[in-house]
């Protein structure tokens, strides 16, 4: 037991004085940035707009019909005035 744990803690020591090499990227980086070509998010943001106006339009809706309401729980259990099920 004990050859294996010298073995472990010569490995970490190793491991500890081992310094990975050092090497500069950014051009490449830069480069390949430059060269990208440009996405466009036209259909995306026309999406995201109209959802956007259906959510306002709904909650604006909701908003009217809580107004009319006296108390919102209580609605759900009183019985429709309209219907009649019996």
């Amino acid at each position: 037991m004990k050859d294996i744990l010298t073995k472990i803690e010569l490995l970490a020591e190793k491991a500890r004085l081992d310094y990975p090499p050092q090497f500069d990227i950014t051009q490449n980086v830069l480069a390949l940035i430059q060269t990208a070509q440009i996405i466009k998010t036209y259909p995306l943001k026309l999406i995201a707009v109209t959802s956007a106006i259906a959510a306002s339009v709904s909650f604006f809706i909701a908003l009217n019909y809580l107004q009319y309401l006296n108390d919102p729980i209580m609605q759900f259990y009183t019985p429709l005035q309209e219907a009649s099920l019996w």
